[in-house]
């Protein structure tokens, strides 16, 4: 299914973004709105744009600069010190459990099957 969701979207959720950005971000909506068509192609629009959006601003908050797989960066110079940690430190895509949620992915179904015949 073919999704309305550009880079105009990421940036009226998050902020404006530079043209780098801009191509990285069209480049990911483009991921994460396949990840979502394989999961729930019958998903509401406006819940795929979200979710979208929210997974594209996820992966770009790392920046392209973080070092893949660090959890925390510490620098120090004389009495003067600084640390930080990283949500999501390699920039990946993925959809939290409430976005899968949304999305109806995962809910389970029970049904029930007389073997004996009748009603």
């Amino acid at each position: 299914m073919a999704h309305n969701v550009t880079t105009s979207d990421v940036a009226a959720r998050w902020r404006a973004l530079t043209a780098d950005e801009e191509t990285r971000a069209e480049a990911l909506l483009t991921d994460a709105l396949a990840r979502i068509d394989a999961l729930a192609p019958d998903a509401d629009e406006g819940i795929v744009r979200q979710v979208a959006c929210s997974m594209v601003i996820r992966a770009m908050s790392a920046g392209a600069d973080a070092p893949l797989g660090a959890s925390s960066a510490n620098w120090s110079a004389g009495s003067y010190s600084g640390s930080v940690s990283y949500a999501n430190p390699s920039g990946d895509l993925y959809m939290t459990q409430q976005e899968m949620r949304i999305l109806g992915i995962g809910t389970g179904r029970v049904a029930s099957v007389s073997l004996l015949g009748g009603e």
